[in-house]
């Protein structure tokens, strides 16, 4: 290579040098110019939602609880190795109020008829609906339940009477006809009457239970368990008027004119007899059998035993009364005591 081809060919790279450090210098500055945007915009103190947010306090829906608030129930325990007495029973459910412990149950979710224990359900209906002073007029007499003995409060087509009055005689001598007139004044009837009933065992969580009258004649139709009765029970002990009537023996109550008196005795043997026995309610069918519901209070412990198509409902019921109360005992959860 010649001195004038060398010195031509620097000059060239020369060239290509100076231009390349042009191009360099003007992308650097570009690139500088977009960092010191980016900074701006990442650094200056913006109007953001987050910044400007007030929060007050609010306490919280549900109170917090300490261990202190909650005192658990006393627990039965059995004590005894005597099995429950022998019963001609279908079915049998036992069971501690207060703790809602199950003590002996026997067939409890088998479907029979409740018979007139389905009067609770008709209380319980007419006293969400009705006020206790509020006077009904009879519309009709009651039509008579095949297999029952006389169950009448003693009402005539045109009485006028109280719904107070009117639930003692559905629950001390089973009234039929009281049970008509709660119904049949229902606001869109009796049919009306008997979708409320239904509907309120589904909110009891009755599961096994439909009602097709308030008095409990039988029918396909008709059926409840000896569970979901004791749910019954319970739910209608909950109400002083229910659990003051259910516990009386008997009563003289009149009419809204005060010229008719009814008289008025409770069909439950076992009130006065049996220590302790403060309710519920009894129920008898030729297809339903002999039905009993008992409550009995001892020592500030109260059980519900349910009893159904039985053959000596009186009898069976006041022996596993005995039994439960002579092989339990309840214990104090927190202490590991008896109580």
């Amino acid at each position: 290579m010649t001195k004038k081809q060398f010195a031509r060919k620097q000059k060239i790279l020369w060239r290509k040098l100076k231009k390349s450090s042009k191009y360099l210098l003007h992308h650097s500055y570009r690139l500088f110019s977009l960092l010191v945007i980016a900074a701006f915009f990442l650094l200056f103190p913006g109007n953001s939602y987050y910044e400007t947010l007030e929060v007050t306090y609010r306490p919280p829906l549900v109170r917090a609880s300490e261990y202190a608030d909650f005192v658990p129930a006393p627990y039965p325990q059995k004590i005894g190795s005597e099995p429950a007495p022998y019963t001609t029973g279908e079915s049998v459910v036992i069971t501690d109020l207060e703790s809602a412990v199950p003590m002996h149950e026997l067939n409890p979710t088998k479907r029979l008829r409740p018979a007139s224990i389905t009067k609770l359900m008709t209380a319980l209906v007419a006293l969400d609906y009705y006020s206790l002073d509020q006077v009904l007029t009879v519309k009709r007499l009651a039509p008579p339940i095949p297999g029952e003995k006389e169950s009448e409060m003693g009402l005539a087509v045109g009485d006028n009477i109280s719904v107070r009055n009117l639930l003692y005689g559905l629950l001390i001598p089973s009234g039929n006809d009281a049970a008509y007139t709660l119904a049949d004044n229902y606001e869109g009837g009796i049919e009306n009457f008997i979708y409320s009933m239904n509907k309120k065992a589904k909110q009891l969580h009755m599961e096994n239970t439909q009602f097709q009258n308030p008095v409990g004649i039988d029918g396909p139709e008709h059926y409840s368990s000896a569970r979901d009765l004791s749910l019954l029970a319970a739910q209608s002990l909950k109400n002083d008027l229910i659990a003051k009537i259910v516990a009386t023996s008997g009563v003289s109550l009149g009419d809204a004119s005060g010229k008719k008196v009814y008289t008025m005795r409770n069909v439950n043997q076992l009130l006065g007899y049996v220590y302790g026995v403060d309710g519920v309610k009894t129920g008898f069918t030729d297809e339903a059998g002999q039905c009993l519901i008992s409550s009995v209070s001892r020592n500030g412990h109260r059980i519900i035993i349910v009893l159904l198509k039985s053959q000596d409902r009186f009898g069976e019921s006041a022996k596993l009364i005995e039994w439960v109360f002579g092989n339990y005992k309840w214990v104090d959860l927190t202490t590991g005591t008896g109580v």
